[in-house]
Order: C-alpha cells, then structure tokens, then sequence
C-alpha cells in the first residue's frame, strides 16, 4: 500500500450528538472530491461505516425481545448532497467559471425565447440551490461579524480592519439579495405559473437575513461606543424594511408581542420552507433490479430443498404401491403407518423450509446486505438525466463478543476491559456502505463537493425495562453523620465507529469511540472517549485526552459544515 494520499481526518468528518432525550444522531460527510500532491484530483470510490452498539444486559437488548426489524424501525437514515459553498463573485457570476452562479443560469433561461416547462423547472431549482448558497455564506458572515466584535475596541490598531471587515459583511450579504431581488422580479414576470415557488425561496431567504440581523444586534448590544450605536441603527433599520416587505408579501412575522398560535404557525411555516428549499439538494435511492433475487436465495435454496423432499416422499409412496392399491381393500397398520408417514414427511418440508431459510440467510447469505440500493440525483431543466453517483447499503446483525474483529475486540478490550469480563452485552453490529462514482459531479457544473448522511436511532423503545432514574442511598456527610441523597441510576450504551475508506489500493480505517449514559427518561449525555495510543488517539502527554461531552440540555458543539447541513434539515 502506498503513501496516503491524502488524511482520513480531511475526507471524512464526523459527530455524535443528543437530538432529543430519546434521540442520537450520527452525521457524517463525505468527500467526494479532494486534491492531495500536486494538486493531483481524487476521487474516493467508497465509504464504510460499522456501528458497534453495546448494550447492557438490563435493556433486555436479545434478538428474541428485539428482533432486527425493531432495529430499522427505530433508526432513520438520510442522504443529499453537501451545502454548496460560494464566495461573493461565485453567487454574482464575477468569476472566470460563471456556470456555478446559480442567478447566471435563472437569467440565462429567462431570456430564452421559447421557455419550455423544463426550463421553469430548471428555475424552481436554481432558485433553490441560490439559497442553499445563500444560506452558508450568510452564517460565514455572521461568524465574522461576532469575530470582529470580540476583537473591536475603538481607538484600537485593530478598529479600522475590524470596521471594514463587519461593514463588507453586511454590505456583501445587502448587495446579494438585492441581486436576487432583481432577478425575482424577472422570473416571476416569464414563469407567472412558479410565482408561488419562488416567493416560497424567498420568503426563506429573508427568514435566515432576519435571523442574522438579530444575531448581529444581540452582539452589538453587549458593546458600547460610537461605532456600535452606529451599526445598531443600521440594523435596526433593516429589520424595520424586511418587516414591512414580509407584511406587504404576506410571510410570517413575529415579535415579543406574537400570540402563542401565532407563533407556533411560524414555525411550522419555517419548518416547511426548509424542507421545501433544500429538496433541491435531496439524493433518491433505487432499489437494485437484481437484490430482491438476491435477497430471495436462501429462501429459494431452502424451498427447493424442501420440495425436494416432499417429491421423494411422494415418489417413495409411489414406488411402495400405496397410490395403486385396491380402493375396496381395507385399512390395516401399515397403511396407516404409511399415512403417518406421509403426513411427517410434509411437516418436514414445511421445517425444512423454515430452518432453511434462517439457515443460508444466517450463514451462506451472511454477508448479504439488508437493502442495497442505487444513489440517484435528478437534476432538472432541459438535457437533466438521472445521474448516478454511486450506490448505498446497509447491513445489521447480532454479534458474540468472540465473533468480533480482532481490531473492534482489541479496542473493547483497552476501552471497557470490565465490560467484557463482567457484565452480559447485546452487540448489535450496523453497517452503512457507500460507493462514489465523484467524477460524475463534473457534469453537474455546480460546486458541490461532498456528500452528508445521517443516521438517527431512537431509543424509546429501549428504555422500558430500566429502573427509575434515581435511587435512594444512606450516605455520610462531611461531618460523617448519616443522611439520605437521590443518586442518578444510569445505564452505558457504548458506541464504537469504525469509519473505513479506499481510494484505488489504500485503505484506511479509524475508530471513534462513544458512550452514551442512559436512565429511564432518555439520554442524558453523550461523552466522546479519547482511544489508546495504540490505535489512533492523541500521546498521553497531548492537553485534548479530556473526555468531551454533549448534555441532554444543551445545544453541542458541532463542526461548522455540520452545523450548516444540520440547521438546514431540520
């Protein structure tokens, strides 16, 4: 295996986090394309995911109690295409590649003569794509303006950079929209049948220019000074124009004075414009024509089989005479015993069947996965074929403690060495692979350059067997006198990832180890456990061996491009 080409850290990110107290989310982004030596262009061609759940013996986790269709049912998985990121000239079509401004191609298609149904399509979704951009570079804005707070102080060496930097922001994120605006008015003026469409992408654009106005004020509010009284007037101006326009169009607004229906409607309204916008991102998946015959042969290996005995029963029958003996003769022992015979042998082609079917699939067809399914993202406008990118699959299964990995056992075996020799475990053993044709994404003509996918498990189904979250105990105080505390009764789901890639002949793989502390309520926190020297985690003498913790009841800290992808979908 030759020199890596590029760090298994910059193709793939990765986050666990609480997403309610019954829900856990894993999120991961690939890349599609990336650039290592020489600027040498890579295409990784496949991605593997293996989730190793521990579950202990009090969660009543068996595959008799939790048959492996439970598993599908509580666990969601999502895929689509990574936020776009553009730069200010990328969005105004100001660069030498002017196909990637997506309000270059809504205007190249409103100046056609003839417009067709698919070039109105081709809007809807270049429209949508606009925001997407839009969305991210608005919440790249909002990060320098709270950068460029932090550090401003007037009369500073600093201030005039600072003043520049916050005032290009906001004027940058203005002269965008009004760019926007003007092409609106354009296409709504040659497409009046997606009018309703494009003020739906325009009413989410204004929802995210409000949000990082607000941001911005609460900022300038904990600062003081000329220069802040200034930048505060301003925004409030701006949020005083985009609550007249939201009332003149007709879009949700509310304030400190909003009614709880009111508000409860708006943010169902916001909700839906986000689904609804970055639908243009959303990758389908197609079932294989040949995996349903796949998934079929153990049971048709075991039907044939079965049918096999039932026709040499039959045949044996024949042979012995039983079917050309004498109607008027009478019935004696051994016809009966032969009818008794007859009968337990179709009773065992029905076992056959049954033990056949569990058989091949559990040994044979072990490594058959569950689903395998096509990756399809159809792109619209004139001359859009259905491009596919690649193909998913997804594979869960018990497993025995002995029958795992040597590397996932070494790793059990430096992490939780007591769990494996004292307590009973369910391992339940999920696999998500992914192959990329990344190349492909060159006749998108768009700057899109990963993928994100996400799987969510939820665990309400889990929790009933365990104890109620607290129990009483005698403990001493510090003067050593008797007393009674609430001690919080918890339970460990351990979460081992083992995140795997292969570009031509390398393959690389990295661990990331989880616990997930559990009680009767749900989650109540997620702590990330740095590994062992030995396989992949940081020198002892490194300051991040801290053990890093998501609360139930705060918001995590999560990478940028996660978060941006995350606040998108939900």
């Amino acid at each position: 295996m030759g020199k890596p080409f590029v760090p298994l850290k910059r193709l793939v990110k990765s986050e666990v986090r609480i997403l309610d107290p019954t829900q856990m989310e894993a999120s991961f982004q690939y890349r599609m394309i990336v650039k290592g030596e020489d600027d040498k262009v890579a295409y990784p061609h496949m991605y593997e995911v293996e989730s190793y759940f521990l579950f202990p013996l009090q969660m009543k986790i068996t595959p008799t109690t939790y048959p492996l269709e439970f598993f599908y049912r509580d666990v969601k998985s999502f895929l689509n295409f990574r936020i776009p990121k553009l730069t200010f000239k990328e969005i105004m079509g100001l660069t030498e590649d002017s196909e990637r401004s997506p309000l270059l191609k809504i205007k190249e298609h409103i100046a056609r003569q003839n417009p067709s149904a698919e070039d109105q399509q081709f809007v809807i979704q270049e429209a949508q794509i606009f925001a997407c951009s839009y969305f991210t570079f608005i919440i790249r804005k909002s990060r320098k303006v709270m950068a460029g707070l932090a550090r401003f102080g007037e009369g500073d060496e600093e201030a005039e950079k600072t003043k520049k930097l916050i005032e290009d922001s906001f004027e940058k994120v203005n002269v965008i929209y009004r760019e926007w605006h003007s092409v609106l008015r354009l296409a709504e003026v040659a497409f009046p049948m997606v009018k309703r469409d494009l003020r739906e992408v325009d009413e989410y654009i204004l929802n995210n220019i409000h949000d990082f106005l607000l941001k911005a004020q609460k900022s300038f509010d904990m600062h003081a000074g000329t220069q802040i009284k200034e930048w505060r007037g301003i925004v409030r101006a701006r949020l005083r124009a985009l609550r007249i326009y939201s009332r003149q169009n007709g879009f949700q607004w509310i304030d400190d004075k909003s009614d709880e229906i009111e508000l409860e409607t708006y943010l169902h309204r916001r909700g839906f414009l986000k689904r609804r916008v970055w639908s243009a991102l959303y990758l389908n998946t197609r079932t294989k024509k040949l995996f349903k015959i796949q998934r079929q042969a153990g049971a048709m290996v075991a039907a044939g089989i079965a049918g096999f005995w039932a026709a040499m029963a039959q045949l044996l029958l024949s042979v012995s005479g039983f079917f050309s003996r004498d109607p008027g003769a009478g019935w004696g022992v051994s016809t009966f015993i032969v009818i008794t015979a007859l009968t337990f042998a179709y009773i065992l082609k029905d076992r056959i069947k049954e033990l056949g079917r569990g058989y091949f699939k559990g040994s044979v067809f072990r490594d058959l996965p569950d689903s395998s399914s096509k990756i399809i993202y159809r792109p619209s406008g004139e001359a859009s074929r259905a491009l596919e990118i690649g193909y998913h699959e997804e594979k869960v299964e018990f497993v025995e403690v002995d029958d795992l990995p040597k590397n996932v056992k070494l790793l059990l075996e430096k992490m939780a060495p007591e769990r494996l020799t004292a307590e009973a475990l369910s391992i339940i053993h999920y696999r998500k692979r992914m192959g990329l044709q990344g190349e492909k994404i060159r006749y998108m003509k768009r700057k899109i350059r990963a993928l994100y996918t996400f799987f969510r498990l939820n665990v309400a189904n889990m929790l009933a067997p365990l104890d109620l979250p607290y129990e009483e105990l005698a403990v001493s105080t510090t003067r050593l006198q008797a007393t009674t505390r609430q001690i919080p009764k918890v339970y460990y789901v351990d979460l081992v990832l083992q995140i795997t890639m292969r570009f031509e002949d390398q393959e690389r793989s990295e661990f990331e180890y989880y616990r997930m502390v559990i009680d009767k309520r749900g989650i109540k926190r997620i702590e990330k456990l740095p590994l062992p020297e030995e396989l992949g985690g940081p020198k002892a003498t490194e300051s991040n061996q801290q053990t890093a913790e998501v609360e139930r009841d705060e918001e995590p800290g999560v990478t940028p491009e996660l978060e941006e992808t995350r606040d998108a979908l939900a």
